[in-house]
């Protein structure tokens, strides 16, 4: 635990309506390292932050703790949408975590974005069940959606986009 994250839950998530965009976003960071699930309603509440920083640290926090919550899951595909490729990004990011069935089609329409980060981040949401099985999507029996995962599978063969800010993480 890192040595700011050491005060109640319940301060981290009052402290994300502070005033301070660096108050709100070390107050999502927090909520990440510990881990609570009480925190997952405020959690969604701040995905709408004015400040791309703070949602960016707010979806990466419930892409690790709302893995059993169904809430987090239609509010993560909603951002999935926005105008900000930050937010595409990491709402792509946090689906990837959540394995969440719901989000191959809206990861599967990312495909076509703009941005080249966010087509890759949608990739690698929708291949990575594969990759630590060692199957692809071209191996795997009785595939839903073969096609989709055969796009995104083709495009993993080509190199990422080169912006080390927005990776995924381990």
């Amino acid at each position: 635990m890192t040595t700011w994250a050491t005060k109640p839950i319940g301060w981290y998530i009052a402290a994300l309506q502070d005033p301070s965009s660096r108050t709100r976003r070390q107050a999502a960071a927090a909520l990440e390292v510990l881990n609570d699930r009480r925190a997952v309603e405020p959690l969604i509440t701040a995905l709408d932050d004015e400040d791309g920083d703070v949602r960016a640290n707010v979806a990466r926090t419930l892409g690790k703790i709302g893995a059993s919550d169904t809430r987090v899951v239609d509010p993560l595909i909603a951002m999935l949408r926005s105008g900000d490729v930050g937010d595409r990004v990491m709402a792509a990011e946090a689906l990837w975590r959540l394995r969440a069935p719901q989000a191959i089609t809206p990861l599967a329409a990312l495909l076509r974005d703009d941005d080249a980060t966010v087509r890759y981040i949608a990739a690698s949401a929708l291949i990575r069940p594969y990759r630590r099985s060692g199957a692809t999507p071209l191996t795997t029996p009785g595939g839903q959606h073969a096609d989709v995962y055969r796009q995104a599978y083709e495009m993993l063969r080509t190199p990422p986009p080169t912006n080390p800010a927005l990776t995924l993480g381990p």
